[in-house]
């Protein structure tokens, strides 16, 4: 994809761009920035640009592409994704080059649901509060929002049975972008509006997970806030690989489903808010996820890679899998 630029105004030496950015769609953009000279794992005569939350990468063939989902920041600056300018050819204060990109990834805040009764543990006590690996299960699901560069602010929505001990965990734990808790409601779908209501008024996109599956990875939210992008709704899926059949009330078999279209849903559900408002504020009834929400109202729901790995613990011998697991656990196992 080629970019241009022209002399522009700003701090520094500045530029004025005129570039493509996403799924084929050219956006103008003419602004005024200044060039940062960064260090980004790279050599130090590199020179990095920021434009309106994207980083621009000017380099030659010898210089390698950092990796764009670990920048939060450069001179204070926010990235939300990495446009690499390769070929670049410079006359005073402008350059030509041929820009490959990352999707943008949004500014997001996060709704983490841990407010369940956790009544199918069977007596093993409240499944977010289990020990794994030596500390609360909970505390595992919220280290991987911590660590996105994309998530900006993350609230945790508890029980009253967990929500003394979470508050705790935030102190203890340290927790940079976590609110204090707050207080569920009587239906998981009521515990997700009243986390939803409590984020920062400028999350424009909103990442809703399970508490209980404590192996989502930043890169899994990450992937899930691309996916979103093109219709505001997207869901994390592991392909249905064993056989699944319908059965009748008096346990007959009624017919066999063709697993080839059928998948596994797990969480994160990624939504740009105002979908995920809309759909809580016109689906009342009881549902299983909030992507059925947004179904109702006619958004397209697109679908991202989860991982078998993802696993919620909902039962104690889950909790005996989540241990195991934790061994050897890592993307996409």
């Amino acid at each position: 994809m080629p970019l241009s630029s022209g002399a522009g105004s700003g701090s520094g030496v500045g530029v004025g761009v005129a570039v493509g950015v996403g799924l084929g769609v050219g956006v103008g953009v003419g602004v005024g920035v200044g060039e940062l000279h960064a260090s980004i794992s790279a050599p130090s005569a590199s020179t990095a640009v920021v434009i309106r939350n994207q980083l621009f990468i000017l380099r030659t063939s010898q210089f390698p592409a950092p990796v764009a989902s670990r920048l939060a920041a450069i001179d204070g600056n926010p990235v939300s994704a990495c446009i690499v300018v390769s070929g670049v050819e410079r006359t005073g204060r402008s350059f030509t080059g041929t820009m490959s990109a990352s999707a943008a990834i949004p500014r997001a805040g996060a709704v983490i649901v841990a407010a369940g009764a956790s009544t199918r543990m069977g007596g093993a006590g409240d499944k977010t509060l289990a020990d794994l690996g030596g500390e609360p299960l909970i505390a595992r699901t919220v280290a991987a929002f911590e660590e996105c560069p994309a998530i900006e602010a993350v609230v945790v929505v508890a029980g009253e049975g967990n929500f003394d001990a979470i508050a705790g965990l935030r102190e203890t734990k340290g927790w940079r972008k976590t609110a204090p808790p707050v207080l569920g409601g009587a239906r998981r779908q009521d515990s997700v509006r009243i986390g939803l209501d409590a984020l920062p008024p400028e999350c424009e996109w909103v990442v809703v997970h399970d508490g209980a599956r404590p192996f989502v990875t930043p890169r899994m939210i990450e992937d899930g806030l691309r996916a979103a992008a093109a219709t505001g709704a997207a869901i994390a899926v592991v392909p249905a690989y064993d056989t699944v059949k319908r059965v009748a009330p008096d346990g007959r078999v009624v017919e066999t489903l063709d697993r080839s279209e059928l998948a596994l849903v797990q969480t994160p559900q990624v939504f740009r808010r105002d979908v995920l408002e809309r759909s809580h504020a016109e689906v009342t009834d009881n549902v299983t996820d909030d992507a059925a929400m947004a179904e109702r109202i006619g958004v397209e729901v697109r679908t991202f890679d989860g991982a078998r790995s993802n696993l919620k613990v909902t039962e104690a011998g889950d909790l005996i899998v989540a241990r195991a697991l934790l061994v050897g656990v890592g993307d996409g196992i």
